[in-house]
């Protein structure tokens, strides 16, 4: 089925896909391992190209929030841009009249003699710094119940908070009670509205005003390059944007160079500006931002035992229907921590193969960004697999590849395309687009696909655009290897970052995205990360442990 608002796929566009995939099959050949079958690509019987859709241009921003398409996927962020852009919200706003994490409570709904398995419940009321209610949504806040110990301390169990926007300054929220003892329930304001306004407002921008890229092209010459980029005085534009790779991307003319090249050597990272957010009276920690609110910390008993809490849950076979849309649903909780061990409430995980049984004689592909390569490195050292891959350490992006000779296992390691704040030639930013149509599906594999994280700084258009061509190659993938499991990683949550605007909304925005897109796709599967991460780490790359248990729970999935 189409999505509203996209063509139907044209004869050209038809072709052009079709020759990348006879292409690529020379570039397949080279990256299947020496036990693997080396078969030619042969086109499926029955092709269903009209499921592929038409990558839109990206367009210069003209609207005051920014693009608009991307809004729908968070309901409560586009009634609150779309009272402002009627005048029914005043903007820009006094600090005096966003919400006050100090005057905004957590109000108790259920009673507080509670037994193992039931659900924890109550509102929110937003509140300014002068008392008053607030009368619009928006606010983002991070809520977690947390297991301590007999003396009060707090143990590495806990359970993700479901918070309900209800667009007019009061929240629901929800959990549940997974075990005994002594709990905390945590509620912090990260972000009053306003806030969050003040993000989409910094973030309406083809060009990141706070990193750049500098390409070097053949002639020695360097110049600036970004997603778009405006023609100035002096300086024409070369534009190597690429419709079915989704990406848009601008550089300034090199210097000394009648013509444009036809792409960059090498690209480098600069720093424009280390200001990453708004204005700086919004983002005040412990005054307007990651603070918590009244009545958050409160600690309570729970009686009953762990074995209370709801059993006979299905098989974590991503292959049937109604498990596969919940991974992607927004329901919450879908899991908990007891005992340092992940627990779903989605499907029984409590008899997952290891991770050795589970990848023998098979192929796992892992594309994206830094987070999805803690992936590789886990895995490659917890099976001790050999690592062929690039040798350049100066490139952290490189392709990497773990061989497991004895278990026939193969792990591919590739990164994505700009923008990506990775220095180093083209070869460390390969395109999600061209990995997916060169690999090669005659033996069991996975791919587990996660992109985000690089485009923060920029309008989702450009995001949106690139997850759509994702999604077509995903189809053609799909198309010629029906065996091959497909998976979106969820974001992360994280409190600070040096590279990134210290925020992870942004990252839950594009979170969000992801989630929409691939939710109608039958044989795609999502590894909610983000809810895995209730008590976020710093950065943005979460401890080695917490990975560790990301890849247990795509295990659960995958065998």
């Amino acid at each position: 089925m189409e999505r509203p608002g996209y063509k139907k796929c044209t004869a050209s566009t038809v072709l052009i896909l079709m020759a990348i995939l006879f292409l690529m099959t020379d570039v397949l050949l080279n990256r299947v391992g020496s036990n693997e079958k080396t078969l030619m690509y042969k086109p499926a019987t029955k092709r269903v190209f009209h499921s592929v859709v038409d990558v839109d241009t990206v367009q210069p921003i003209t609207g005051k929030f920014g693009s608009t398409q991307w809004r729908r996927y968070m309901p409560e962020i586009d009634d609150l841009l779309t009272k402002i852009e009627k005048n029914q919200v005043e903007w820009p706003v006094d600090i005096k009249l966003t919400t006050d994490p100090k005057n905004t409570a957590i109000v108790f709904g259920s009673s507080m003699q509670l037994q193992v398995g039931q659900k924890l419940k109550g509102t929110i009321q937003a509140r300014d710094f002068k008392g008053r209610e607030k009368q619009y949504g928006g606010d983002y806040f991070r809520g977690r119940l947390l297991r301590l110990d007999n003396k009060g301390n707090q143990l590495r169990d806990g359970v993700a908070v479901f918070i309900q926007d209800f667009y007019n300054g009061t929240y629901e929220w929800k959990t549940v009670v997974p075990w005994p003892g002594q709990c905390r329930l945590i509620v912090e304001l990260v972000h009053s509205s306003e806030a969050v306004v003040e993000l989409t407002l910094k973030r309406a921008t083809l060009v990141n005003r706070n990193r750049g890229f500098m390409g070097k092209f053949a002639n020695g010459k360097s110049s600036e390059c970004d997603v778009m980029l405006r023609p100035t005085e002096g300086n024409s534009i070369c534009d190597f944007s690429n419709a079915t790779r989704g990406i848009t991307w601008h550089c300034y003319k090199p210097p000394g160079l009648d013509t444009c090249p036809k792409s960059a050597t090498t690209y480098s990272i600069t720093t424009k500006d280390g200001t990453v957010l708004g204005s700086q009276p919004l983002f005040k920690k412990g005054v307007t931002w990651q603070t918590e609110i009244l009545n958050s910390g409160l600690s309570f008993q729970v009686n009953g035992t762990i074995d209370e809490m709801p059993r006979g849950l299905m098989k974590c076979d991503t292959s049937k229907g109604s498990l596969r849309k919940n991974t992607f649903a927004l329901k919450q909780p879908r899991g908990y921590f007891y005992q340092d061990r992940w627990v779903s409430m989605l499907c029984d995980n409590s008899k997952t193969s290891t991770l050795r049984e589970c990848l023998k004689h098979k192929s796992l592909h892992l594309i994206g960004d830094s987070t999805i390569r803690q992936w590789y490195y886990s895995i490659q050292e917890r099976l001790e697999l050999q690592d062929t891959g690039h040798p350049n350490k100066d490139f952290w992006s490189m392709p990497r590849k773990g061989i497991g000779a004895k278990d026939d296992i193969y792990i591919y390691y590739t990164a994505h395309g700009n923008p990506l704040y990775n220095p180093g030639p083209p070869i460390v930013r390969p395109f999600i687009v061209d990995t997916l149509l060169s690999i090669n599906g005659s033996r069991p594999t996975a791919v587990v696909l996660n992109i985000g994280g690089h485009f923060l700084c920029h309008d989702p258009a450009a995001f949106i655009q690139r997850v759509v061509a994702i999604k077509n190659a995903v189809m053609l993938l799909h198309e010629r290897h029906p065996t091959v499991k497909f998976f979106i990683k969820g974001a992360t949550r994280f409190t600070s970052s040096r590279v990134t605007p210290l925020s992870d909304w942004l990252y839950l925005r594009t979170d969000r995205i992801l989630r929409a897109y691939f939710y109608d796709m039958p044989y795609v599967a999502h590894i909610d990360t983000w809810e895995m991460t209730f008590n976020p780490g710093e950065g943005l790359h979460a401890p080695t442990s917490t990975v560790e248990k990301f890849i247990d729970q795509f295990v659960s999935y995958f065998c």
